[in-house]
């Protein structure tokens, strides 16, 4: 037995170099290898992590523009004009009365009560008066005297 121990070690010393069988070098290729390997896995996670991260922005941004979206599309609903009604009480008054009021807003009530088309030129002109709702001529041609306007009326 004595013999092939030997044999052994004659064998291991026979092919013994220091560079490849030092434990510093053997342990710093071993972490080199080991490095190698999981590069690829680094990589990978590396990937991955980017990718989730893109995605979750890419998200976050589509919300925030579906959201800002939603908000102008609400808030151009709410600028849509709605007719203002200056006399909600005309039919039991019979009298309009305007104190202040924006010509534009007095010719689309007086427009809405009489049922027909009323155009003008635009202009900033106020309106502070009362009139009669028994003549829409009378009431038109008083408006286009006093403020110097010229109305059209298509029945």
């Amino acid at each position: 037995m004595k013999e092939l121990n030997d044999k052994k070690l004659n064998f291991v010393l026979k092919f013994y170099r220091e560079e490849i069988f030092d434990p510093k070098k053997a342990i710093s290729r071993f972490h080199s290898s080991v490095d190698e390997r999981t590069a690829g896995r680094h990589a990978y996670r590396w990937a991955v992590t980017f990718a989730t991260a893109f995605a979750s922005i890419a998200i976050v941004f589509a919300a925030g523009y579906g959201i800002t979206r939603a908000v102008s599309h609400h808030n151009r609903q709410e600028t849509v004009q709605m007719p203002v009604i200056l006399n909600p009480d005309v039919a039991t008054t019979h009298v309009f009365v305007y104190e202040d009021a924006a010509l534009e807003d007095v010719i689309n009530e007086l427009s809405e009560y009489y049922g027909c088309t009323i155009t003008f030129s635009p202009t900033r002109r106020r309106l502070t008066a009362t009139f009669p709702d028994d003549d829409l001529d009378l009431i038109v041609s008083v408006i286009e005297s006093v403020l110097n306007v010229e109305i059209t009326v298509e029945k």
